[in-house]
């Protein structure tokens, strides 16, 4: 399941204190589509402010993730990342979608 967060950030001061907020935690980012077609746009850096602590950063949960414990028969901790109790009840709900 994604985690996608959208946070709304008012900054109110003087204008050379919002210059400096906006210097420091913001950056700016380029992609490319599939055709390759650039977009740039402006993001606002968390880990900036908050740095994200490295036991998070180094956490992997996702699906491929409980799979792999499955197949290993590690259902003793499949629990911390995910819902999935056996291989077989896995299996069976991803053929069970349309």
């Amino acid at each position: 399941m994604p985690n996608h967060v959208t946070h709304r950030v008012v900054v109110t001061g003087p204008s050379d204190a919002i210059a400096g907020f906006k210097a420091a935690f913001f950056f700016e980012k380029t992609e490319r589509d599939f055709d390759g077609t650039e977009h740039r746009y402006t993001q606002f850096d968390f880990n900036v402010l908050i740095p994200m602590p490295d036991l998070l950063r180094q956490t992997e949960s996702s699906s491929s993730l409980t799979h792999g414990l499955l197949v290993l028969g590690r259902t003793d901790i499949v629990s911390d990342f995910g819902t999935a109790t056996s291989l077989h009840d896995e299996v069976a709900r991803f053929l069970s979608y349309d």
